[in-house]
């Protein structure tokens, strides 16, 4: 397959070097699952200003677009290389806040959920080899099942919610490719 090397303002996004094949899926699986969900919930966010919609919808094809990028070897292994990296891509995923407060949805909730994804994306950081992918899919599951008791009446943060939490606590907060660490 082919590989690219990524310019460095998007290191953060990519890592140093790139599938073209992930790098375009992430692209098109980003904006197509970004634009389905504002054309599923349109009715309810209408009467959002313009410029609302466009930043919210710019931060939810961030989660999306990021929740498979994190799962790419160049992401992965760019953030393996730095401790204080890692930790601070954690502490500036403030998404679902600025979602919630954009499109006028439950902020209370969103703290909640926000707090719940960060300290379980610690808590899996801290961890080395194999209880990291099994302490993240528990955290994950339960995430999973609190989010979808608490936003059982707006589709769309429940949606960017769960896939937030996927993103931040399984796709970034596990180290996906050990395998490769062992044998360099």
């Amino acid at each position: 397959m082919k590989s690219v090397q990524i310019p460095t303002f998007f290191h953060e996004v990519f890592g140093k070097r790139q599938l073209l094949l992930h790098l375009i899926s992430v692209l098109v699986v980003g904006f197509v699952l970004t634009i389905s969900l504002f054309l599923y919930s349109y009715d309810s966010y209408e009467l959002v200003p313009f410029w609302k919609m466009g930043l919210a919808f710019i931060l939810i094809f961030d989660i999306f677009a990021g929740a498979l990028a994190n799962l790419t070897s160049g992401t992965n292994d760019y953030y393996m290389q730095s401790h204080l990296r890692r930790m601070v891509f954690i502490a500036i995923h403030v998404h679902i806040l600025l979602i919630a407060y954009l499109l006028g949805a439950n902020f209370f909730i969103a703290c909640l959920v926000w707090l719940y994804t960060i300290c379980s994306a610690y808590i899996v950081n801290l961890l080395k080899d194999e209880p990291q992918l099994f302490t993240a899919g528990v955290l994950f599951l339960v995430g999973l099942l609190g989010v979808s008791m608490l936003w059982i009446t707006e589709p769309l943060m429940l949606i960017v919610a769960i896939v937030f939490l996927f993103k931040v606590i399984f796709s970034f907060g596990v180290n996906h490719y050990k395998e490769k660490e062992r044998e360099e």
